[in-house]
């Protein structure tokens, strides 16, 4: 509930708003609200970091986030410490090679295996 909250006011003053780095970490935000903030902030031309570590997010949640990463211009992603299975890195890496501008990506605490390396 709190994250359709947020998401509607990012999209309400979506024209006006500056917001450029967003920090959620530890906020168990789950895959619902990673959808929801992540299709509200591809509204924000100036947004650049998204930081939602530690929420509970699995290969639907990297999902959502690579899809941010595919269609805005961000440059940091923390995704670390979340249960995201090799699919879902897999997911990550792709949105990742197809991005001209992402300069980071955590994926700290998230296991991977040789399939998630091809």
């Amino acid at each position: 509930e709190t994250m359709t909250i947020l998401s509607c006011g990012i999209l309400r003053n979506a024209n006006k708003l500056p917001l450029t780095s967003l920090q959620l970490s530890f906020n168990s935000i789950g895959c619902d609200g990673c959808e929801a903030l992540t299709n509200a902030l591809t509204r924000l031309t100036s947004f650049r970091e998204l930081r939602i570590d530690n929420n509970h997010l699995n290969d639907r949640g990297a999902q959502a986030v690579a899809t941010a990463i595919s269609s805005k211009q961000l440059h940091v992603v923390d995704v670390g410490f979340n249960p995201i299975t090799t699919s879902g890195v897999k997911i990550l890496m792709n949105a990742v090679a197809e991005s001209d501008c992402l300069a980071s990506l955590s994926i700290s605490g998230i296991p991977l295996d040789s399939a998630a390396a091809k």
